[in-house]
C-alpha cells in the first residue's frame, strides 16, 4: 500500500505510547511500517532529497507534531511517551488525530505561525485563526525538497535554453579555457591560434 500521509500516522503513532511507557522512534517506525503493511520497496523509498526515508520522515514529524500539541512528551534523545493530554486525544477522537484537531491548543498554533509559547499576544492571535493549511499531506522536509527540486530543473531548463539560442563564437571561450587549464595545447594564445586556423578550415 501506499505510505500515508504524517496525519494519518499520528494516532497510531499516539496508540503506540498509550500505555505512558518510554518508547524509541526507530522501534515505533518499525512497528507502525508493520501495521500498515508497508512493502520493502516502501520502506527504502525516500524523501525527494534522498536523505532519509519517507516512511521514517513522516513519522518523525508525526511525533513532532504531537509533542507541540503537548499530546507526547519527549523524555531523552530519540525517546517518548504519551502524556495525559494524548491520553484524552485517544478518547475523544476515535477515528483520527490531525492537524485540525491539534489546534484547538494554543501553544500548537503558536508553534505553527513561529511565535514562542510564551508569547500571549500570540496565544490570543492563534486561537482566533487556523494555520494555513489543515489538510496538507507532506511534511516540511518533503516540501523544501519538492521546492528545491522544482527550482533545479527550472533553472536547469532555462541554462539549456539559453544555451541553445548562442552561436559557436559563444563557446569558443570556455572551451578554450578548458583545454588550457586541463594542460593541452599550451598558453591560451597558441589554443586561440589554432581553432581559428581550424575555423578557417571548415567547410
Amino acid at each position: 500500500m501506499a505510505i500515508p500521509d504524517y496525519q494519518t500516522f499520528m494516532r497510531p503513532l499516539l496508540e503506540y505510547g498509550a500505555d505512558e511507557q518510554e518508547k524509541n522512534i526507530r522501534e515505533a517506525i518499525a512497528f507502525l511500517s508493520d501495521q500498515f503493511e508497508l512493502s520493502p520497496e516502501d520502506r527504502l523509498q525516500t524523501i525527494p532529497s534522498g536523505k532519509e526515508p519517507l516512511v521514517s520522515n513522516r513519522i518523525h514529524w508525526a511525533r513532532t507534531y504531537l509533542a507541540k500539541a503537548g499530546a507526547l512528551a519527549r523524555t531523552r534523545r530519540s525517546h517518548f511517551k504519551a502524556t495525559e493530554r494524548g491520553l484524552d486525544l485517544l478518547r475523544r477522537y476515535p477515528d483520527r488525530v490531525d492537524v485540525k484537531v491539534l489546534e484547538q491548543f494554543p501553544e500548537f498554533i503558536a508553534f505553527r505561525a513561529g511565535k514562542s509559547q510564551g508569547d500571549e499576544q500570540a496565544k490570543h492571535e492563534s486561537e482566533k485563526a487556523a494555520s494555513p493549511n489543515t489538510t496538507e499531506t507532506k511534511t516540511p522536509d518533503e516540501i523544501i525538497s519538492a521546492s528545491l527540486a522544482e527550482i533545479n530543473q527550472r533553472l536547469e531548463n532555462d541554462l539549456l535554453e539559453r544555451i541553445s539560442e548562442q552561436t559557436p563564437t559563444f563557446f569558443e571561450a570556455p572551451v578554450v579555457d578548458l583545454i588550457v587549464e586541463m594542460g593541452y595545447g599550451g598558453s591560451r594564445e597558441n589554443v586561440v591560434q589554432r581553432i581559428g586556423k581550424m575555423s578557417c578550415c571548415r567547410f
